[in-house]
């Protein structure tokens, strides 16, 4: 019975060992490769600002402002960074083509009376990180935008998550935050009739 116990742990440390040691010459790899030189994540052209809104002048206005105390977009494995996570467009415009495509779909074929309205988006949180254990990935966008309009205040947010066994690649990458961009456009359509009651 002792002998069969020893070898069940010694089987589990050398489990354990080859975990260690893959990950440790994923890193090494990673560093030699020129990994950590970051990658550039080119989003949807659904999320760049609309064009369309200028036809309504003056009248419609879209302010962004940048309200994270911290902001991560890496990718990491088992706590060790690896290398940045760029968004094109940037966080502020694609939360600012998000806002104005949804105000845009909203009001076309509304009587604007309001001689002006305008949106205020701080971004409190857009984090794009790939937390890890010795097995897998969990490639991860988290979003969240108070949105407010004269006393009016809604936040809206968009998270997805997709598990990886094998490397959280660009397209993996990409992937995840159109997900979560996507929701965050569907929560933004959803709160803007609340936001511009009687304003409109």
């Amino acid at each position: 019975m002792c002998t069969y116990f020893k070898r069940i742990q010694v089987k589990n440390i050398t489990i354990s060992f080859a975990y260690i040691l893959f990950f440790s010459v994923l890193l090494l790899l990673g560093g030699c490769s020129g990994i950590t030189s970051g990658i550039v994540v080119d989003l949807s052209p659904d999320f760049i600002p609309d064009s369309s809104i200028d036809e309504f002048g003056n009248k419609i206005e879209v302010e962004v402002y940048d309200i994270r105390e911290s902001a991560t977009l890496e990718r990491t494995s088992l706590g060790a960074y690896l290398d940045d996570i760029t968004l094109h467009p940037s966080e502020s415009e694609l939360v600012r083509g998000i806002v104005e495509r949804a105000l845009v779909q909203y009001i076309k074929g509304l009587d604007v009376n309001a001689e002006s309205l305008k949106i205020f988006c701080g971004i409190k949180t857009f984090d794009v990180i790939t937390p890890s254990t010795p097995l897998y990935w969990d490639v991860t966008t988290r979003i969240e935008v108070v949105l407010r309009v004269e006393s009016n205040e809604k936040t809206v947010s968009g998270q997805n998550i997709e598990r990886t066994w094998i490397w959280p690649s660009e397209e993996m990458i990409t992937r995840v935050t159109t997900n979560a961009l996507d929701q965050l456009s569907q929560e933004t359509i959803e709160a803007l009739p609340e936001l511009v009651k009687n304003i409109l």
